[in-house]
């Protein structure tokens, strides 16, 4: 009675093909992982686990806001209330070349257009 007990303990615990695609089945809808995981797989649902860089406040603010500052800055020397005094040397320098004649040519005017001006 005892083998019988044995073998029927065995059939119960080998699951038949049905059950275990049942089984696959219900862990993909209630979001757990479908099969065994191995060293390779185990990393890859750590990855996917784990919060996403972009949603990472530390990941975030990691680097400052270069682009934002700088256009920033740019809009309040435009309204006077910020003084960027390298931005007002090179003003000068440019304004100093106006005056002397050394500005760079205005579109249509440089060098190229001249010389279609003259072939043509």
């Amino acid at each position: 009675m005892s083998i019988i007990m044995a073998h029927v303990k065995t059939v119960i615990k080998q699951a038949s093909v049905y059950s275990r695609k049942m089984d696959r089945l219900s862990k993909r809808i209630f979001g757990e992982i479908p099969y065994e995981l191995t060293a390779r797989n185990a990393r890859v649902v750590k990855a996917f686990q784990a919060m996403p860089y972009e949603e990472n406040e530390f990941c975030i603010a990691y680097f400052p806001p270069h682009p934002m500052l700088h256009s920033l800055t740019k809009l309040l020397r435009l309204h006077g209330l910020f003084r960027d005094e390298h931005q007002d040397f090179i003003d000068e320098l440019l304004r100093q070349r106006c005056l002397r004649g050394k500005a760079p040519p205005k579109p249509g005017e440089g060098k190229r257009a001249m010389m279609r001006r003259k072939n043509a």
